[in-house]
């Protein structure tokens, strides 16, 4: 379900039973890739094609961020790409949205990967960066490997990092995530509308 946090900026909190291991075990996945992707802790998985969902495609500019990323694995980062390399695909989505690619992250990892995140879209935008309008979607893989939650979001590209950010430490505060769409209401909200104040107050003091 979205939750709208402002005209712009739009956030969607949900469980999902699609962790690594499912994306693992899908059909256009070989022996060899599934192998080789079994050391990942990250992974940039498909979207299925509209009138074909025999296709696969990833958002235009996928190849870019991946590159992005490989360049920056660090500290325990391991990512990889869901897909044979024949069967790459980048399709142009919406012309005035950036769209990044989805992720299945382990939770261990998550931090690192929303701060690349991050400084990839201040790359992407820069003087645009207030202007700018970004979509994501992260799932997030607790350490049994046996649950997950996926967050996201759809808004200003200047609001990314604080929305997100704040979504994972919540993620994180919540033991069991069957609780987590509870979790998720007033104090959730006003705990976004605090960071989005405290941003504009300081904006105005600048």
């Amino acid at each position: 379900m979205f939750k709208d946090i402002d005209a712009t900026t739009r956030l969607s909190v949900s469980i999902t039973e699609q962790n690594i291991d499912y994306w693992l075990s899908q059909p256009f996945i070989s022996n060899k890739l599934r192998d080789q992707l079994k050391s990942a802790n990250t992974l940039i998985i498909p979207n299925r094609g509209y009138s074909d969902v025999s296709i696969w495609y990833f958002p235009e500019g996928t190849e870019d961020v991946l590159r992005f990323l490989k360049a920056r694995e660090s500290n325990g980062l391991n990512i990889d790409i869901c897909i044979e390399d024949s069967d790459f695909k980048e399709l142009a989505l919406h012309a005035d949205v950036f769209t990044l690619p989805e992720f299945v992250v382990q939770s261990i990892v998550v931090p690192l990967l929303i701060s690349l995140l991050v400084e990839y879209v201040k790359h992407r935008f820069q003087s645009r960066i207030d202007t700018g309008v970004v979509k994501s979607k992260v799932t997030i893989t607790d350490a049994s490997g046996k649950r997950s939650v996926t967050v996201d979001y759809s808004g200003r590209a200047n609001e990314f990092e604080k929305v997100v950010g704040e979504t994972i430490k919540l993620i994180d505060s919540v033991n069991n995530l069957e609780q987590l769409q509870d979790t998720i209401g007033l104090d959730y909200q006003e705990r976004i509308q605090r960071l989005s104040s405290d941003g504009e107050e300081k904006n105005a003091k600048d």
